[in-house]
Formats: C-alpha cells, structure tokens, sequence
C-alpha cells in the first residue's frame, strides 16, 4: 500500500473517506487530525474494531507513524472488504487542511475528583465486563459498540456539550469512543488510560449489579 501525499490525502478527504488513525492510542491523544477515528492498530480482531467505530464497512484512508502497521492494517482490512485509499502520517493531513486536536488525559485520581464533583462518569465496557469485574457507583453504562449506532440514546444521558469522563478497561477503548462522540458533535471530554483497572489497582470502591 503506497503511502499518500498531502495532495492524496487532501483528494481523499475531498471524497468523502473515513479517516482512521491506527497509531498508539496515547499518541492520538497528544494530537490527531480533526474528525479521525482512533482504532490502534492490533494483530488480531483489527477489521472487527474498525467496523465497531465506522458501524458500517466505508472507504477509508489511514494517519500512520510505521509503513509495516499501515500495511498490516490495509490488508486485513482489504480482505474483509474495506478499501483503502492509503495512508499518510499526521502532519500530511494537517498539510491538507484538517486541524490539529487533543483529548486531555487524566489519571485515577483526578477521575475520583470529578466523579466527586457530579461530572459523568461513560462506561464503555462490555455488559460482561461490568458484570464479572464491576463498576464504579453513579457511571453512566453505554457500550462502545452501540455509540454510532444509538446517538440519539446517547443523548439522553449525555448532552453535546456536557462535561464528561470516558472509561473502558485500559484507556484504548475509551479513546476509541472519544473520536467517535466528537465526530457526533460532543466537545467537553477527556478519559483516563488507566481505565477501569488502575481504579482497581487503587483500591477504590466498585459496585455490582
């Protein structure tokens, strides 16, 4: 897969492609390109994440910082059916007229403090993970999954411009979700990257249903 430049990536975006970033999550984090999906680029299951986030197999093109993931990715995606136009790194999509985003991270304790003051608290999690490992008192339960398929519910928990904290297990679903709600308009947001587990390893109180 060849790799594109900001003239491709600008005629790409022009045509209406799906921009899906398959860097470290946290690098997406520190800055991405306006409007990408944050799907880090895994051996195994990649096609799989890539739908959960797009709800629909679309022509996409990718922001990469290593030509052997860009590749990776393009062919498990081909073979499932996706096409991609190519991939560039994130300076070529500045370059071709998407500006530049970050999502603020914060740690366990910082998530308790807003916890404590009333901000909402959005589990992402799978219902089976709730159910074996627990949740946190007060969080709002609406799977990742389900984001780009139901907004319009989303929307009755979470208004576009409410303030609000993401949480998965590890921080990659979390900002996964994060890049789909800003493409759906939300605009106050940040998540933790240790997720659900370092509450765990913290010691903080969980519930069970």
């Amino acid at each position: 897969m060849s790799r594109l430049n900001h003239s491709q990536v600008k005629q790409a975006l022009d045509q209406g492609l799906v921009v899906v970033d398959i860097r470290a999550f946290r690098e997406w984090d520190s800055g991405h390109p306006a409007g990408s999906l944050s799907v880090e680029w895994s051996r195994k299951s990649y096609p799989i994440r890539v739908l959960e986030a797009t709800s629909a197999i679309t022509p996409v093109v990718l922001v990469a910082d290593d030509e052997d993931k860009a590749d990776s990715a393009t062919r498990q995606l081909t073979e499932e059916g996706w096409t991609v136009a190519g991939w560039a790194d994130e300076d070529d999509f500045y370059q071709a007229g998407l500006e530049r985003r970050e999502l603020e991270e914060i740690d366990t304790a910082e998530m308790q403090k807003r916890i404590d003051a009333g901000i909402p608290l959005l589990d992402i999690r799978e219902e089976i993970e709730r159910e074996f490992l627990g949740g946190i008192d007060g969080a709002i339960f609406f799977q990742m999954s389900d984001i780009p398929k139901r907004p319009e519910d989303l929307k009755h928990f979470v208004a576009l411009d409410d303030q609000v904290v993401l949480l998965c297990s590890a921080g990659l679903r979390s900002a996964t979700a994060a890049s789909i709600m800003l493409n759906l308009g939300y605009t106050n947001m940040s998540h933790s990257p240790d997720g659900f587990n370092g509450w765990l390893r913290a010691e903080y109180p969980i519930v069970r249903d």
